[in-house]
């Protein structure tokens, strides 16, 4: 009976070795064990980092107006008419239509609240949003408009008209960073990079255009000559998690 069990226990054997070769053997429904034969890969992880300010190229002025008359109809007259005259003083200051846009309009009614609510007319407002790429003629734009008939000076934001080139520039200082850290760290441990495993770009700070609130009265503004607005810079902050292989 042993010598008829033998060519079966061999089979048996046969198929574990073959299994583990092709790289686990199952015992039962959970239990597996998992064999690797390729040798582990030895790595460095670094974080590089870069902080870019740049320079902003375009700034967007907004400029309200509010006027009130007895009705609905005269008030969005005198709205309309006092924006065209806003508009051509900025085409005299050089600034194409193309780069001036209407961003609020809206009529609402004026009442008197002293004793029981009444209604003594209505007011238009309206925001004009001005683009220029020329930052020293802001000051200029300004003091125009609110000669031609602004009343309110609502906002100056700075931007970048390249955003995508200045992140690039801030994740290639970022990754160069991160290697002279890979490769100090390896130097110490006598070791050599031979390659990359992995690059993570995080932006950290893509910094969002703030802008400048300056919402100020026709009166304070035309008693204000020769506006001068500094634009600043606005800053690009990367981070780059680096994975290297070594040697």
């Amino acid at each position: 009976m042993a010598g008829q069990r033998d060519p079966l226990m061999w089979a048996v054997v046969l198929i574990a070795v073959i299994a583990v070769g092709l790289g686990a053997v199952s015992f039962g429904r959970n239990t597996t064990i998992a064999v690797n034969s390729v040798p582990s890969t030895r790595t460095i992880t670094v974080r590089g980092t870069n902080t870019l300010d740049v320079k902003p190229d375009t700034a967007n002025i907004t400029l309200g107006l509010r006027v009130e008359r007895p009705t609905a109809k005269a008030a969005q007259a005198a709205g309309a008419e006092s924006l065209e005259k806003v508009i051509a003083a900025l085409r005299a200051t050089g600034i194409p239509d193309v780069d001036m846009r209407t961003t609020r309009v809206n009529l609402n009614p004026v009442y008197d609240y002293r004793g029981a609510p009444k209604l003594v007319g209505y007011a238009s407002e309206l925001l004009l949003t001005v683009t220029t790429r020329n930052l020293d003629q802001c000051g200029n734009v300004i003091d125009e408009a609110v000669r031609a008939g602004a009343n309110q000076v609502e906002s100056v934001v700075f931007t970048i008209r390249d955003t995508q080139k200045a992140t690039q520039q801030a994740v290639d200082a970022a990754i160069e960073d991160a290697r002279k850290k890979a490769e100090q760290v390896a130097a110490k441990a006598g070791q050599e990079i031979t390659g990359v495993q992995s690059l993570n770009v995080q932006e950290l700070g893509g910094e969002d255009p703030r802008p400048i609130y300056m919402r100020q009265s026709a009166k304070v503004m035309n008693d204000a000559a020769n506006l001068t607005v500094m634009p600043g810079t606005l800053r690009f902050t990367v981070a780059v998690d680096a994975v290297y292989i070594i040697k």
